[in-house]
């Protein structure tokens, strides 16, 4: 079986005051480190001879801080990942933050196969860093860019949010002039969300003024949309950007809803049985603690399965956010069916419109701006049909 893998590394400096991904605050020399990446590593060799998977095609270290592990563990676990997988990745990515990407760690990277490296800038704006917690100034991020340029051969990814407190439209636009020169080949854009339980989540609730009006961020982010791709990016997603060739190869089965393994506190995996149609999701308690303390050959994941019907509206929610839209074919050939019978009124209206492409189930450009709207049409419209497409099957 193909599957691509996800290592989550749940250690950072400190918590942005927007973030809900699964951290914990860790020193750059915390003991738990190498004890950490055995683990991992067990769960990674024990996951692959479960699910008999055969070749990796895709390879991420996520978080979390990935470069919070500092050069000696981040270079156990990438050597010691070479001898459990059963093929080479042909994209390996890691996520790093300008302040603990030392050139040592940027230079282990570099030797033990990593092929894209995720720099998380958010803002080169002082104001808008310090509102929301970020760590390290702006210096950091023209250090790092430097490093990375002259110690690593492969690409650069880099991370900007839309709509943070005291970002002005011209703050924006003058990190897009600054990432469109940094030699980075692929951009993520995100527009700020307040997710429920994290402080920027409560200060918001508490002072209406922190943050722009909707409006005002929806606007500020179409036109860092349309300055990115003045500069040459094109967007391939709701909120990624790349130079020609250059998407993010890992992502893109996320969102072709293909196979992958999670590992790791507060990793997430989803393994799909073509067959039927059908998938599992195995996700990892958030308690790196825990984790460390049990034997790893006790470790279990939680576990949920997904329906026929559940893995069609996954296909379409994902599918839906990429500018190619949902695999015609790959989607006919793991469904028996095309998207149009699921959901062809709902697309037919949005054609119409104007806001769905005619030649492939896909919105336009302008559509992806009322992307949420659409699904929700899906969905009930796929409430309807999907009934009918079972006693078809029968």
């Amino acid at each position: 079986m193909e599957s691509s893998l996800y290592l989550h590394i749940p250690f950072c400096a400190g918590t942005c005051d927007y973030c809900d991904f699964y951290s914990v605050q860790a020193q750059g020399n915390d003991p738990r480190f190498d004890h950490f990446i055995e683990v991992l590593l067990h769960d990674v060799q024990k996951s692959i001879h479960d699910f008999r998977v055969d070749c990796v095609p895709t390879l991420y270290i996520g978080g979390g801080t990935p470069s919070r592990l500092g050069p000696r563990p981040m270079k156990r676990l990438l050597s010691g990942l070479t001898t459990i997988l059963p093929s080479i990745p042909g994209e390996v990515t890691v996520e790093v933050n300008p302040e603990s990407a030392t050139p040592d760690f940027i230079s282990v990277c570099d030797a033990s196969g990593v092929t894209r490296l995720s720099l998380g800038i958010q803002s080169r704006d002082e104001n808008a860093r310090k509102a929301v917690g970020r760590l390290g100034k702006a210096d950091s991020i023209n250090r790092c860019i430097s490093d990375i340029k002259h110690l690593f051969g492969g690409s650069l990814s880099l991370d900007l949010i839309s709509g943070l407190p005291f970002q002005t439209e011209k703050s924006l636009l003058d990190d897009i002039e600054f990432v469109s020169t940094s030699g980075a080949n692929h951009v993520s854009l995100y527009a700020l969300t307040l997710e429920a339980g994290t402080p920027l989540y409560a200060r918001a609730r508490a002072d209406k003024s922190l943050l722009p009006e909707e409006y005002e961020a929806d606007e500020r982010w179409i036109r860092g949309r349309d300055a990115l791709e003045e500069k040459g990016f094109t967007q391939y997603e709701v909120s990624n950007f790349s130079r020609p060739g250059e998407e993010s190869r890992h992502n893109g089965r996320y969102w072709r809803m293909e196979s992958y393994i999670g590992c790791g506190p507060g990793a997430v995996g989803t393994i799909v049985d073509e067959k039927r149609s059908k998938a599992v999701r195995y996700s990892w308690p958030s308690d790196v603690d825990s984790w460390l303390n049990e034997e790893a050959s006790t470790h279990e994941a939680n576990r949920e399965e997904i329906s026929r019907k559940d893995l069609i509206a996954e296909c379409l929610i994902m599918g839906f956010r990429t500018r190619h839209g949902v695999d015609q074919a790959f989607f006919r050939k793991r469904f028996g069916a095309s998207v149009e019978k699921f959901i062809g009124v709902t697309l037919d209206q949005w054609r119409k419109k104007g806001n769905a492409e005619n030649d492939r189930p896909a919105l336009t450009r302008e559509g992806l701006l009322l992307l949420n709207g659409f699904l929700v049409s899906c969905l009930e419209e796929l409430d309807s049909t999907y009934p009918k497409y079972e006693e078809s099957r029968l």
